[in-house]
């Protein structure tokens, strides 16, 4: 989920996005993300997801 907060325009200040994996387990996954100002630090949009975490089938 995409939550934004303030709009982008092009003569925006540059901007700073990290992810954080909350947590990963066996079977799920979840993990954030929060583009901010990176001279003031304004919170721009907060994101999170869960993931299915799936094993990959061995290779032939």
């Amino acid at each position: 989920m995409v939550r934004s907060r303030c709009p982008v325009f092009a003569d925006t200040p540059p901007l700073r996005c990290e992810g954080t994996v909350i947590h990963a387990g066996r079977t799920t996954a979840t993990a954030e993300a929060r583009i901010t100002g990176t001279a003031d630090r304004k919170l721009y949009a907060h994101a999170t997801t869960t993931c299915a975490v799936f094993a990959l089938p061995e290779a032939a």
